[in-house]
């Protein structure tokens, strides 16, 4: 991925200024790439303002606040000092927190379990009694100690914590062992399934055998990660996670190497810019972890409409066919709604309740930013053609050959693969293929005599003795 030196300046000054001066002088003390840090910090304000603030676009449209972001860093740049010092306020803000809560968390605590008991020996003596206390506990919600960053976590732990905090949690790692977790995870589409709809919004209501199930109405998950290129490579063009709009998700930060030129006299970060970061951090956290307050709704305002409709024209003329963004339609897709999340949090840093156009392009300084990054990953990654209403017997095979993600096929697998489409002739499509140089048909090359189809734009081994069932 050496393009990645060729990539524009991130855009901090499009950043809420406090964030902007906290992440250069983080970049400048660590002596690693101002793209780390910039993208560390928007997980972080994401994870602040998730919670209580959506971006209300139309009657039925809104885009929640919550990001994934991705910065790809390779062993040695410093990566986890940066995610500590980014991430510290939280931390801190979280045990403040508990510590002046702790007499509410435990009573709390306390009369869930005794209404639990009361509901046991009711159960024995008094149905009525018994019937009233189901309900109580039904609509109890205990005051739990505030989670905000989860490190390391399961399908289904991240399931019951996001019902414990209220539908919010973040994912914070400078580590990559999310994904191997992740990819084992993907197996089962309903513990995978976690991911894409607490990104999205969409309700979880998982049933379970034996015990209570979760529902959760409006989920919110932000993932704050790090990796080597060659995880994100390998996470980019696995194709369960592309097919299911993991990868298309994220925010991607191919960072630039500093090794070979890093100052070792570091300048410390200033104490006033520390205290600026730490603020706002706090005062977002305040009003997260308050249950009294309010959400809040925020709108566009005329010309932030106007700014809106403008980016959203120049996106979707980038998604065709021969536009820039062709070969990553599924990442791109949702560029427009990501502007609109960065847009917010930006507007709620600010305390603005309106969006206006100076908000939509600082945001979409941003975005493009990160559609520029996303360009050089996808490029490098396979993308499987969209279907189309006309396409031809050709077309429609080609597509089913690429989506097996394999080189080799057995004609036996494409006949099952295939076996939806009316009228379709699979030997004659094959034998037009071969002739137009797209495929070779190696007779006898599988178990049972079968014919193996073999994709000219895969890695083939010619010279293998090893059968293709």
């Amino acid at each position: 991925m050496n393009q990645k030196e060729n990539l524009p300046p991130f855009p901090v000054s499009a950043l809420p200024t406090a964030v902007a001066d906290m992440c250069s002088a983080v970049s400048d003390n660590m002596q690693v790439p101002l793209e780390l840090p910039c993208t560390v910090a928007l997980g972080v304000l994401a994870t602040c303002s998730q919670s209580k603030n959506i971006v209300q676009i139309g009657a039925d449209y809104f885009e929640p606040l919550n990001l994934f972001t991705l910065a790809i860093a390779d062993s040695g740049e410093r990566k986890s000092p940066v995610f500590r010092i980014l991430t510290a306020p939280v931390y801190a803000a979280q045990e403040d927190y508990i510590i002046i809560h702790a007499d509410e968390i435990s009573q709390s605590q306390l009369q869930r379990e005794m209404l639990e008991e009361q509901l046991k020996e009711a159960k024995r003596k008094d149905r009525e009694r018994a019937y009233e206390l189901n309900r109580e506990l039904f609509g109890f919600k205990p005051l739990a100690a505030p989670k905000l960053l989860l490190d390391d976590v399961t399908s289904q732990k991240l399931i019951d914590v996001l019902e414990e905090q209220g539908g919010n949690i973040t994912i914070a790692s400078a580590e990559s062992g999310i994904f191997i977790d992740i990819r084992n995870q993907a197996m089962t589409s309903g513990a995978f399934d976690v991911y894409l709809k607490a990104y999205s919004g969409d309700m979880i209501d998982v049933k379970r055998i034996g015990r209570a199930g979760n529902s959760i109405k409006n989920p919110r998950l932000t993932m704050i990660l790090t990796a080597q290129t060659n995880v994100a490579k390998d996470m980019i063009t696995n194709k369960t996670f592309r097919d299911k709009g993991l990868p298309a998700r994220f925010l991607y930060a191919l960072c630039t190497s500093n090794l070979g030129n890093r100052r070792v006299d570091n300048h410390d970060i200033a104490a006033s810019i520390k205290e600026e970061y730490e603020s706002l951090i706090r005062r977002l956290l305040d009003n997260a972890l308050d249950r009294e307050s309010p959400a809040c709704e925020l709108t566009l305002s005329q010309s932030g409409r106007a700014a809106y409709h403008e980016y959203s024209r120049e996106v979707e003329a980038k998604l065709g066919a021969d536009g820039d963004f062709a070969h990553m339609t599924d990442w791109a897709a949702k560029l427009v709604g990501q502007m609109l999340r960065i847009a917010g949090i930006i507007a709620v840093c600010g305390e603005w309740t309106s969006i206006g156009a100076d908000v939509i392009k600082r945001a979409a300084a941003i975005a493009d930013w990160y559609a520029a990054n996303a360009d050089v990953l996808f490029s490098k990654s396979p993308k499987t053609p969209r279907a189309r209403a006309d396409e031809s017997d050709a077309e429609y095979l080609m597509r089913k050959l690429y989506e097996s993600g394999k080189d080799r096929i057995t004609e036996r697998e494409i006949e099952r693969k295939t076996n939806g489409r009316a009228n379709f002739d699979c030997r004659g499509t094959l034998l037009e293929l071969e002739k137009n140089g797209l495929i070779s048909l190696l007779e006898g090359q599988g178990r049972n005599g079968l014919s193996t189809v073999v994709i000219l734009n895969g890695e083939i081994n010619h010279d293998s003795n090893d059968s293709i069932g």
